[in-house]
């Protein structure tokens, strides 16, 4: 907002000689004369459930508030807000302040038909969704709540393309096969063409399961329980990938996905 403001500053034309200031457009005299409130606030994070496909013909909610407890507040938005916010394709929270009491901006794009479903759970007269927030510590109060009808929007975290069908199977209570889940539920939320299946076996199953995958494969494939030390084998459209850093290093190409996280932490 800031850099757009600065382009309109310098590039709208002083009054001419010609005119009179009354005769000036009016659209951008607030921002001419310097009065413009503008602001601007870091997203502090983002949610991605879809694509373009079902955010055609959305509604969209923007909340201004303040949180009592930011922590409890963003645990409640990551956890609820797929059943608050019926068809929920994207979302995102500004946060303007550090510590627990924070000015917030959230944002929030659903299906029009649940339009009135959903502002009925943040109408603060009446028990709702919103005011149990405000009464249980969670919210502090909020400023202002608009409500906007979307004919179309675009997600352009979403990677349009060909449909990736990707498999994991690995052993019970392996970290690296968990790691690999999580990875793979959250792209599955945020990515229309991802579509994953993981599977948890035991060491048995999992190295029938291994040699059946590969069977057809490449000889690279083949000698994956021995190459790989019996981890997770990964394959997309069919295709051998490999194990965890493989697929690490394919959903950092495709999708920007990065996961720092120590492999350990995943161990069930």
């Amino acid at each position: 907002a800031a850099e757009l403001t600065a382009a309109i500053t310098s590039t709208t034309a002083p009054p001419g000689p010609q005119d009179s200031p009354a005769t000036q457009p009016s659209a951008f005299s607030d921002v001419q004369n310097g009065t413009a409130d503008v602001s601007t606030m870091p997203v502090d994070f983002e949610l991605g459930y879809g694509g373009s496909r079902k955010m055609k013909g959305g509604a969209m909610l923007v909340m201004r508030a303040t949180t009592a407890n930011y922590n409890d507040f963003k645990v409640w938005v990551i956890e609820e807000s797929r059943k608050i916010y019926p068809g929920l394709c994207k979302a995102f929270c500004c946060k303007e302040d550090a510590g627990e009491s924070a000015s917030v901006v959230w944002v929030a794009i659903f299906e029009r038909e649940a339009l009135e479903a959903v502002r009925a759970e943040h109408d603060t007269t009446k028990p709702s969704m919103l005011r149990s927030l405000v009464e249980e510590g969670v919210m502090e109060k909020v400023q202002g709540l608009e409500w906007c009808v979307l004919s179309a929007a675009f997600d352009y975290d979403n990677i349009a393309g060909e449909q990736q069908a990707v498999v994991c199977v690995g052993r019970m209570l392996d970290p690296l096969t968990s790691k690999i889940a999580v990875a793979m539920e959250s792209l599955g939320r945020t990515q229309e063409t991802f579509a994953p299946t993981c599977s948890f076996m035991i060491e048995s199953e999992f190295e029938i399961r291994v040699k059946e995958l590969t069977a057809g494969l490449s000889q690279r494939a083949k000698n994956h329980l021995r190459v790989h030390a019996g981890g997770p084998v990964v394959l997309i459209n069919g295709s051998y990938v490999g194990s965890i850093r493989e697929f690490e290093a394919f959903v950092f190409k495709k999708y920007k996905y990065k996961d720092t996280t120590p492999d350990g932490m995943y161990a069930k």
